[in-house]
């Protein structure tokens, strides 16, 4: 945060390095693979910090299961990234409020999505729902 109170976040690696300001978004592809990429990135809409969001969601459910949310190739993939239609099979063994912060952040609607400060008031990140999720 500047000492004006502009948030700048810098994305990318040494090449594709670039300062965002916080009332601005972006429009290309940067960074991840399809599997962990929010649908209006594909999509080629505008972006802003939601993405960061829907990526955070993919981590947990692969921090659950060692694998990822979306388990399609080539079109299938993409129908369930824009649908959002995360499998919390056998494989998933977290709880359920690990479950419906997952859900919250993995929504194909950015303005819907869960923000950060909502991710972290959101049950789960209670130190008992987390430890039952570890054990």
């Amino acid at each position: 945060m500047t000492g004006e109170g502009e948030l700048r976040i810098v994305i990318g690696g040494l090449r594709n390095a670039r300062v965002i300001h916080s009332e601005k978004y972006l429009t290309g592809h940067c960074g991840t693979t399809l599997v962990a990429t929010a649908p209006e990135v594909y999509q080629a809409m505008a972006y802003g910090s939601a993405v960061d969001c829907w990526a955070l969601g993919v981590l947990l459910y692969e921090f659950m299961t060692g694998l990822f949310p979306f388990r399609g190739k080539g079109h299938q993939l993409r129908d369930q990234i824009a649908s959002a239609s995360v499998v919390f099979d056998e494989i998933y063994v977290g709880s359920e409020e690990s479950r419906d912060i997952i859900r919250g952040l993995i929504t194909a609607n950015p303005a819907s999505r869960l923000t950060i400060a909502q991710a972290l008031q959101h049950e789960w990140f209670s130190a008992a729902a987390v430890a039952n999720d570890l054990e």
